[in-house]
Parts: structure tokens; C-alpha cells; sequence
């Protein structure tokens, strides 16, 4: 955790839901730290431009508009990340989000849900109507006992250096099934910040040797957020027993 940030403790749900969406807003921020990047924070919201190739890098977030600056506000937006050639962007609603209907609204304007995009895009990915579900769990209450569980021969490790940042990233397109230039964006932005001074922490777990799993993790909001958590198929077959009849 950042040194000057709170750890979060004893929250409410309310609480652990907002600490989610600043969770991922502070990440946002982190991006922006990328040379050539950009960063525009206002009380209406705030936006990120970020040269990887990854609508990741590229959002909208933190919208606290007044309804009759929604349409306008859009416009803005789109203007905006027209005139940095940006190929997409993202933009991010959430349990701090005004208007509250702002979704309905993005849709009515032409912007494609996250249901559409990940099913054309990013199958592996999980989003409904009602958007890409998120979970918490409190540290202390973990239920550390599913760890022994754990297959012979499967360990997890730092990402220290670029080969084993190689294979993460296609760790990530098998377990997502995403377009390699979608993994390959955190390959560019971790490299460029260093694969040991990085704002996050990548994770690779190997079965045998072998790299079959991802996460990464990013401290922010006062809790660690924990993206990219991923496992192939094929070692999901390989740890499973089978049943006799």
C-alpha cells in the first residue's frame, strides 16, 4: 500500500464497493504516469490517455455530472480522445456515478456496452447487462485452508524480468481469450516503467515448469486490487481427477 494511503479496515459494503471503483481509478492514474501519457482530472470526471494499445489505458471515470451536462459532456469526451487518435476508449460507471442512469444514456449516444465488447472481442472475459462482476474478501478471514489443495508441482512467482513478463502476457491471451495486442499492452507499459519499479505487481504461476496462470495486483483506495487472474484450460484439466463409474 502507498505510504501515505489508510489501509481500509472493518468497512461496510457501501464502503468496500466505493474502495473498489477508487481501487481502479487510482490504477488509472498510475497509467498516466506512462511517458507520452495524459491525465485530466475535473469534478464532473476524469480522463486518461496512455500510449499502450489497450482501452484499458484510455478511459473515462469518476462522472459525477449534472443531468442536463450529460449530452454535452459526451461530446466533450469524444472530441477528446479523437484529437489524440486514440483507436477506443473505455468509460468506466460505477456505485459513485452521476446521473445514475449515465450507462442508458452512453448506450442511447452509440457507445457499445461491455456485454457486446467482450463477447465480439474478449469471449474469455465475464460481463453481463448489468456489467463486469467484482469481488472483495477481508485478509484475516480468508479461509487459508483451500491452500492445501494446491497441485504437486504448481508454485507462484514475481514477474522479475522480460522473458518471464513474455510469458504472463501469454499466459493472459490463452486464459482470456483475447488478441495478443491487448496483452501485449502490459507488456509495453510495465517495461517502460521498469519490471521492478512498476505501479503494480504481476503474479505468474507455473505447473511443472510450465506458465499456466496470471494476476496482478495494485495497491490503492486503501486495498489491493487484484486484476488479470487467469489459468489456461489445459492445466485446469491437467490438476482436475477423474471420475470413475
Amino acid at each position: 500500500m502507498p505510504p501515505h494511503e489508510r489501509i481500509l479496515e472493518n468497512a461496510t459494503d457501501a464502503e468496500l464497493a466505493v474502495a473498489i471503483e477508487g481501487n481502479l481509478h487510482a490504477l488509472f492514474r498510475a497509467m498516466s504516469s506512462l511517458p507520452g501519457a495524459e491525465l485530466v482530472q475535473t469534478p464532473e470526471l476524469g480522463r486518461h490517455c496512455a500510449p499502450p494499445v489497450n482501452p484499458m489505458f484510455k478511459g473515462v471515470w469518476g462522472a459525477r455530472l449534472e443531468p442536463e451536462r450529460v449530452d454535452e459532456a459526451i461530446g466533450e469526451v469524444v472530441a477528446w480522445f479523437r484529437r489524440r487518435g486514440a483507436p477506443f476508449f473505455f468509460w468506466w460507471t460505477g456505485p459513485t456515478t452521476r446521473p445514475a442512469d449515465l450507462g442508458a444514456r452512453l448506450a442511447a449516444r452509440g457507445l457499445i456496452s461491455m456485454e457486446a465488447q467482450t463477447a465480439e472481442l474478449a469471449p474469455g472475459l465475464q460481463a453481463t447487462t448489468a456489467g463486469a462482476p467484482c469481488m472483495v474478501a477481508e485478509l484475516d478471514a480468508l479461509n487459508v485452508d483451500v491452500l492445501d489443495a494446491t497441485p504437486p508441482g504448481f508454485a507462484i512467482e514475481p514477474v522479475r524480468d522480460e522473458p518471464a513478463l513474455r510469458e504472463f502476457a501469454g499466459v493472459l491471451v490463452d486464459a482470456y481469450a483475447v488478441p495478443a495486442f491487448l496483452s501485449q499492452a502490459w507488456v509495453d507499459a510495465t517495461l517502460a516503467f521498469g519490471v521492478d519499479r512498476a505501479p503494480w505487481r504481476l503474479y505468474l504461476g507455473r505447473l511443472d515448469g510450465e506458465p499456466v496462470a496470471t494476476n496482478l495486483v495494485f495497491d490503492g483506495a486503501g486495498v489491493s486490487g487484484v486484476y488479470a487472474v487467469g489459468t489456461v484450460e489445459r492445466a485446469v484439466y491437467r490438476t482436475s481427477s477423474p471420475t470413475s463409474i
